[in-house]
Parts: C-alpha cells; sequence; structure tokens
C-alpha cells in the first residue's frame, strides 16, 4: 500500500472492518433479543444458532479491540503535555456524548417503556463508564468492553509518558506481560474469581484484551513501514517477528483448549468462545491485509459504528416492545425479518446520533485541543546586519 494513501486521516477499510464488526454484535444481540418473544419452535432460529455457535459478538468485539490498538497508539504524539492533553480531550469527547446519549435512550427503554425499576445508583455509576468501581451493572450488557477501552487509554497515556508508546519493544513485552498474567489467572481460579468478585466477571479476561490492543499498536508500527525493525543490544529484531510471536501467543490459549474438546470427543459448540478469538483475530489481519474493502456504504458503516454499537439494542428492543403490546400476532415473524428490520432501525438511529452528536462533539474537541493547545511557531532567524 502507497505510504501516502497510509498517512490519511481514514483508512476506508479499517473502517470497513468495523462496520462488518458492528453488523456481527448487531446479529447476535438483536436475534437473542427476538428469540424471547418467538415460541420454542419459531420461524428463523437457525439464524440465532449461527450466531451463538460461532460467538459472532465475541469475533466482533475482538476486532474492535485490535482496531483500537491499531488507531489509538498512534494518535498520542507530540510534547508529553501537549500530547498527552490532546489524546484525553480527543477521547473524552470521542467516548462520553454518544455514550450519554444511549444511556438515554437505554432508560427510556428499559425503565419507562419495559416498566423496570430505575435504580439511581446503577445510572449514576454508569455515567463515568466506571461500573467496576462504583460496583453497578451496566445498563446494557455491551457497556462492558467501554470500560476495557478506558483502562486501555489509561495505559497508553502512561507509556506514553514515560516515552516507550511508540517503541515495538515496549509494545511487545507488553502484549507477552499481559498474557503471562491472563495464563497466570487462568492457573489461579481463586485468583481469578476474586478479582471477578471484587471488579465484574469481564475482568477475568482484561489482560487478553488488553493484549489485543496493544499488539494492534504493535500491528500499526509494522504495517505503516513493513522493513522496520527493533534493536536491542544491537541485535536488530525484525517488526514483523514481533507481530507474529504477539499473535502466537494471544492464539495459543485458544488452540489448546480446541485441541483438548476435540480429543475428548467434544464437538464445536464447547469451543466456539475460543474459535470467536481466532476468528475475530483473522477478520481484522485479513481485512487489514489481504482483502480492503472500500466500499462506500462499509466505509460509512465503519464511521458510524460506535452509534451502532451502541444503539442497536434499543433499536431492537423498541421494535420487540412494539410488537408484543401493539403486535403480538406478528410475535412468530420471521428471525430474518425482524433482524433487518432491526438492523434498518439501528443504522437510521445511528446516522442520526453520528450527525448530530458524534461528529459535532468531535469537532468541539478539536477546536478546544487548538485553543489549549495551539501549535508552536517556529521562532523566524532574524538576519545579523552586515
Amino acid at each position: 500500500m502507497p505510504r501516502t494513501t497510509r498517512k490519511n486521516h481514514r483508512m476506508g477499510h479499517i473502517d470497513s472492518i468495523r462496520g462488518l464488526a458492528a453488523l456481527l454484535v448487531v446479529w447476535i444481540h438483536t436475534t437473542s433479543i427476538f428469540k424471547k418473544l418467538q415460541p420454542p419452535d419459531g420461524n428463523g432460529l437457525l439464524l440465532y444458532d449461527v450466531a451463538q455457535l460461532f460467538d459472532f459478538g465475541r469475533i466482533g468485539v475482538l476486532a474492535f479491540f485490535a482496531i483500537s490498538g491499531f488507531v489509538i497508539c498512534p494518535s498520542l504524539k507530540g510534547g508529553r503535555g501537549s500530547g498527552a492533553g490532546k489524546f484525553v480531550i480527543s477521547r473524552f469527547f470521542r467516548l462520553y456524548p454518544a455514550f450519554w446519549a444511549s444511556m438515554i435512550g437505554a432508560i427510556v427503554v428499559l425503565f419507562i417503556l419495559q416498566g423496570k425499576k430505575i435504580d439511581r445508583d446503577q445510572v449514576l455509576g454508569n455515567i463515568p463508564i466506571l461500573y467496576s468501581f462504583f460496583d453497578v451493572m451496566p445498563l446494557q450488557g455491551l457497556y462492558w468492553t467501554l470500560e476495557i477501552e478506558l483502562v486501555f487509554y489509561f495505559l497508553c497515556l502512561d507509556m506514553f509518558l514515560f516515552g516507550v508508546l511508540h517503541k515495538p519493544l515496549a509494545l511487545f513485552l507488553a502484549c507477552v506481560c499481559l498474557m503471562c498474567f491472563q495464563n497466570y489467572l487462568n492457573t489461579n481460579p481463586d485468583l481469578r474469581q476474586q478479582i471477578t468478585e471484587t471488579f465484574s466477571r469481564n475482568w477475568g479476561r482484561m489482560p487478553w484484551h488488553l493484549a489485543i490492543m496493544f499488539w494492534g499498536g504493535l500491528f500499526r508500527i509494522w504495517y505503516d513501514d513493513r522493513r522496520s525493525v527493533a534493536t536491542i543490544w544491537r541485535i536488530r529484531i525484525p517488526n514483523l517477528l514481533l507481530v507474529l510471536v504477539g499473535l502466537l501467543l494471544i492464539l495459543l490459549q485458544p488452540f489448546i483448549t480446541i485441541d483438548r474438546v476435540i480429543e475428548n470427543g467434544g464437538g464445536l459448540k464447547q469451543y466456539g468462545n475460543m474459535l470467536a478469538y481466532i476468528l475475530g483475530m483473522l477478520l481484522f489481519i485479513v481485512g487489514a491485509l489481504y482483502v480492503r474493502v472500500n466500499n462506500p456504504f462499509f466505509v460509512w458503516l465503519g464511521a458510524i459504528s460506535y452509534s451502532v454499537y451502541l444503539f442497536h439494542p434499543i433499536a431492537a428492543r423498541l421494535i420487540g416492545t412494539a410488537i408484543k403490546s401493539k403486535f403480538p400476532e406478528y410475535a412468530d415473524l420471521h428471525l430474518g425479518i425482524t433482524l433487518l428490520l432491526s438492523t434498518i432501525l439501528t443504522i437510521l438511529m445511528s446516522a442520526c446520533v453520528y450527525y448530530l452528536i458524534e461528529k459535532p462533539s468531535i469537532q468541539l474537541g478539536r477546536m478546544l485541543q487548538r485553543k489549549w493547545f495551539p501549535p508552536k511557531r517556529q521562532s523566524q532567524a532574524v538576519p545579523l546586519p552586515l
């Protein structure tokens, strides 16, 4: 890929991966919601079964994690003070306004339309995206990934301030250390249970998911310069080797688990969760390197994918509530039709949120960056008198 294309503000094919990953998450969550409305032998349940069997949601989320590292690590640049300040502003206005809008939507649907009791502490604990620290449940289950994103931002900021974020060996060592810690948790169930009880069950795989993000940052360094090398003690190590070893460490556990399940006579259903880690990483790698989709719709869908991720359960529950209360005769509607209707509504809602909330918030963040951290002007040399 030409270097000039790589330096574009947006990479169309990377956005397309986002769009596809978002659709996979929409698929599994939407079919799960509508399946509850159908009788046990409802129409189109194969769509639900396939999504559950291959864990489409986890595939999409893991691709999102890899893309986060790919995009976030190089975005932290400049002087330590100005770079850190710009990063905090950028991430705040990118993450929170749309999230708060989805919180309002979730409250309207869950508590007002569906009649569930409003828990004030739960709502307040969700506002900063720190549910585990406030000991509350996310208003929507999918919010768990945003807490991991915040932890990743914090770690990236620390590494940037220490001047090592853009060093491939540092990213590789971060990946290695996190996977070693994950393996330690896997072999010490008591410690893992203590962590999940103290924070949340999603923290049991937190090191794994963070390792995928740092691997994404390492992959980006190699992606931008395929001949780049890391040097340690005068030994030159190709960054491609670091990328491959990091990928092996991330996928070692899924391969071992799948092999054990097959040896014991287990079926696909028993290792689908582990297979999702392999498929999620493959989705990112194949989309980034080999099948670069630059279709305008998928690129645009990737641009609004954050809102798609946040609002698709709200769209599905709106349609589900309408069917249950107003049109019960359509409860047995083919799952493919309800999935299509919900996806269309999700995209319409997400487009509105993107253009009315996300995009203006991002522009506001950039304006504040320019105001509070203006670029330093190069002083012009004053000619000496002859």
